[in-house]
């Protein structure tokens, strides 16, 4: 029986503190030396790994081995400010930026860490610009908030979950079945205008991509053999539609309104001094739906 735990943790560090000419035996690792010994200098690491654990954004398997890289990526102001994470003295960890903004920035970082983008190899020039690219993501508010607390959520195993919005597609789907049909087409401009309007992001720069998704199909269907008087929409009727592959009455119409959309869109953002399209969402919905068609317009066209 220990009288206090002074003396329950001088016998825990012989345990875990390695051989020690035979007196102990199983070294901690660094978590569990945190965890014991409140080490402050991997306390932030700890409580950030913690968070996102019991967040779903790393595993209790990914996260082992992890704690020293969090930490010496942790320990640059530059990464904390653009995660938005701040830790006191006292051990008590903060956010500064929305809730939302948090998720979406530790879910990045903690795929980092697992795939190895983040490393311990890091310098500090290194991590500095990991910080400004993590701050330029896609889909944050930029907001700054008053300092709260990075708590946990609570449990809800017997509470029930409201509906929870799907998340907006970012930007175009970059499929690679099309990236590979262009490199083998050989055609650069179609290689390139097709890894643009799937680089740019949507949110900001709807009226861009829509011109981009026009210009590709246009030229797509140039080679083709499509005429120079006729649009697009023209070229794609439902009897060329059919000669491609798409037999089904339900699947030509599908095809048919995405197709008039992009065109309408296309051109209305283009020649118009105030009408521009700005809907994001059904762009990216309608280039998911041209995909079979454009993989057979590469295939039936010229090289």
């Amino acid at each position: 029986m220990f009288n206090d735990g002074t003396e329950v943790d001088a016998w825990l560090e012989r345990i875990h503190g390695g051989p020690q000419g035979g007196i102990g035996r199983k070294p901690w690792n660094a978590e569990q030396k945190t965890r014991h010994l409140g080490d402050k200098k991997n306390a932030l690491a700890q409580a950030v790994l913690d968070y996102s654990e019991q967040c779903g954004f790393i595993s209790a398997d990914e996260r082992k081995g992890k704690i020293t890289t969090a930490q010496r990526y942790l320990g640059n102001s530059v990464l904390r400010e653009a995660l938005g994470i701040e830790g006191d003295l006292a051990g008590v960890v903060s956010r500064t930026r929305p809730s939302e903004d948090v998720e979406v920035l530790l879910k990045t970082f903690m795929r980092d860490l697992v795939e190895g983008t983040a490393h311990s190899r890091s310098n500090a020039d290194d991590i500095k610009s990991y910080a400004r690219a993590l701050g330029a993501l896609e889909g944050l508010s930029g907001d700054r908030i008053a300092s709260a607390s990075l708590a946990p959520p609570a449990s809800t195993k017997n509470r029930r979950r409201g509906p929870k919005e799907p998340r907006k597609p970012k930007a175009i789907s970059y499929e690679q079945e099309i990236a590979q049909a262009l490199k083998l087409l050989g055609s650069y401009k179609l290689q390139n205008l097709y890894f643009s309007i799937c680089e740019v992001g949507l949110e900001k720069h709807t009226p861009l991509v829509s011109v981009g998704v026009w210009s590709f199909l246009e030229t797509l269907t140039a080679r083709c053999g499509r005429a120079a008087a006729t649009d697009f929409p023209s070229f794609l009727s439902h009897q060329k539609l059919t000669d491609l592959g798409f037999a089904g009455r339900e699947d030509r119409k599908t095809l048919v309104q995405a197709i008039q959309r992009i065109s309408e869109c296309g051109n209305t953002t283009k020649h118009s001094d105030i009408s521009a399209n700005f809907n994001g969402i059904q762009l990216a919905n309608d280039m998911d739906t041209l995909k079979e068609l454009i993989l057979q317009l590469i295939k039936a066209a010229k090289h």
